[in-house]
């Protein structure tokens, strides 16, 4: 239901509005980059990072197509910025929303908690792609200046559908806080907007990406099957021992398992698999941020570690425009190391100083 929310939307012209205010009004190529890095990671904390991806990057291409500039830096950054974004919020990404649901954590408390080290990541990424990126964007800027004057497309709006949705999605972020039951008031919010729009519900639905949640489900059976044949457990008796007995022992250890197993069986999966772990450590509330953050930050790591990354390039791929539509498994890797290395130890580092300033409450 929360992704009819963001058809409704999507057609109300919310995300190409948003997109074209902030990335037509940059000034540079650099403006450019640092600024689409801020908006898909704040879009991505409120909405479900997926779904940013794949409304913000028909919008960036085309701005990128109008501007002569190179479409890899923005692609990765897109990309990129969704994932930490994301992070910040128990509704930002399905892995998220299973912690939310296995821990207790309330929307606010998590958000006050995780919201540092998105912030922290966020910036640590601009610095990461600019060190990439940087001389080649600059050189860029000259071109980018010569078709300034060609002017951008005005986005399509439906006004009356656009008040609607922001009105019932500012309410579904009042009640996340005052409720704090997701799932209700999810399907509660996306109810009343599905009816207030007097949009057609086959309309809507028809647009919901079901291979998506087809692709997240056959995930899940997989999973449960594994637990079935008592694999799970044999693998978490059997790595027990690594974490150690302390807190500075099984903080970054779980984390580190998390990053490498996220990038192996998929984040959403491992999540699954470690809502059986997480109560055996010292501090499981503070193990489930580990874990959120762990494992949505680790997105980043590779190509296939993340299906917002899936979703940015496929649909790149799919529109072709312009020069390097793709970006190679080693181009994002080379990328992706510092940028993953860095967010996780920023992340485990401000979620430790956070516990030991403020204990585990939530």
């Amino acid at each position: 239901m929360r992704r009819g929310l963001n058809v409704l939307l999507e057609e109300s012209g919310f995300f190409e509005l948003t997109s074209s205010a902030v990335l037509s009004r940059t000034g540079s190529p650099v403006q450019l980059l640092i600024g689409l890095t801020i908006l898909s990671a704040v879009l991505s904390a409120l909405f479900l990072n997926d779904t940013v991806c794949l409304m913000l990057t028909v919008p960036v291409l085309a701005i990128l197509r109008r501007s002569g500039l190179p479409n890899l830096p923005y692609l990765v950054a897109l990309a990129m910025s969704a994932n930490i974004g994301s992070v910040m919020t128990v509704v930002g990404n399905p892995q998220n929303m299973l912690i939310g649901n296995y821990s207790g954590w309330t929307y606010a408390g998590f958000f006050l908690w995780m919201a540092p080290v998105g912030v922290a990541s966020v910036a640590a990424l601009v610095m990461i792609l600019l060190v990439f990126y940087g001389s080649r964007l600059r050189a860029a800027a000259g071109t980018m200046r010569a078709k300034a004057s060609q002017g951008d497309a005005q986005p399509q709006l439906d006004r009356e559908l656009l008040i609607k949705s922001l009105v019932v999605f500012s309410g579904m972020l009042l009640a996340f806080v005052l409720i704090g039951d997701l799932p209700l008031v999810a399907i509660g919010g996306a109810m009343i907007l599905l009816v207030i729009s007097r949009r057609s519900p086959a309309q809507i639905l028809g647009q919901v990406n079901w291979v998506l949640l087809a692709f997240f489900a056959g995930l899940f059976i997989v999973v449960r099957g594994l637990e079935q044949t008592g694999l799970v457990k044999d693998l978490a008796d059997a790595v027990q021992p690594m974490y150690g007995s302390t807190l500075a022992t099984q903080v970054p250890v779980f984390g580190a398992v998390t990053v490498v197993a996220s990038n192996v069986v998929s984040n959403v999966p491992f999540v699954v698999l470690a809502r059986q772990i997480v109560p055996t450590l010292i501090e499981p509330q503070l193990m489930w941020l580990v874990l959120a953050m762990a494992s949505t930050l680790a997105g980043n790591l590779t190509i296939p570690g993340s299906v917002a990354t899936l979703i940015v390039l496929e649909t790149a791929r799919q529109h072709r425009s312009g020069r390097e539509t793709s970006v190679g498994f080693f181009e994002f890797l080379r990328v992706g190391i510092p940028v993953t290395l860095v967010t996780t130890t920023l992340g485990t580092s401000i979620l430790v100083a956070e516990h030991w300033l403020f204990g585990s409450s939530h």
